[in-house]
């Protein structure tokens, strides 16, 4: 009875994992499920009676793989990152309207390609027209007006991460540094106003003859 209640078991857990599975999908769960059940040698499973309420679908179809949508501007835009792979750890604004630059870069190189200028010329003049772009963001940004970029980024990536956390260990030496100096100031004046000196071998308190 117990090898007869395993076997029954076991053919039912076979049943719910081929049900997930394509080829198994042409059996029905349902029938071999209530005929497992209904013979005793198992506990009838609770999702047995929404089962029956709304039995599975009898039959499997697959539908066609959807196509790949591809722009004429991706070749130039995977070119780019190529070239500057820290530009796809540039965020996204979702909320703009316009296209992220590197894309706008893509574009721009693929409209003066479509002039009849190679690939590589297109390039070259499209990079000389971002870095022009940088030149004027950069002025207008030291006189503190917004600049209006399309080739270039808004926003700049941190490259150079050794440079700052060295840079946030000097600071932090020199704040403390600057307690040590004003503990050592506050203990001066605390000396000079009770007349006694700090012993720095014992530790210990002389107070002065005057």
């Amino acid at each position: 009875m117990a090898d007869q209640f395993g076997i029954q078991g076991q053919k039912l857990v076979m049943a719910m994992f081929r049900s997930q599975t394509k080829a198994g999908r042409k059996k029905r769960l349902l029938g071999v499920a209530e005929k497992i059940a209904t013979s005793g040698a198992v506990e009838i499973p609770k999702w047995l009676e929404p089962m029956r309420t709304v039995s599975p679908s009898s039959w499997y179809q697959t539908g066609p793989k959807p196509m790949q949508i591809r722009f004429p501007e991706d070749k130039l835009v995977r070119a780019y990152y190529n070239r500057h792979p820290t530009a796809k750890f540039l965020p996204i604004d979702l909320a703009s309207d316009r296209p992220h630059f590197v894309r706008a870069f893509a574009l721009r190189q693929l409209e003066v390609m479509q002039s009849g200028v190679s690939e590589r010329d297109a390039l070259r003049l499209v990079e000389r027209e971002a870095m022009e772009e940088e030149r004027n963001a950069q002025q207008m940004e030291k006189a503190g007006e917004v600049p209006e970029r399309a080739l270039t980024p808004t926003y700049k990536l941190e490259t150079n991460r050794i440079a700052k956390i060295q840079a946030e260990e000097e600071r932090f030496w020199k704040v403390g540094k600057e307690v040590q100096q004003q503990e050592m100031l506050a203990k001066q004046l605390l000396e000079q106003a009770t007349g006694t000196t700090t012993n720095s071998s014992g530790g210990g308190f002389y107070r002065g003859s005057g």
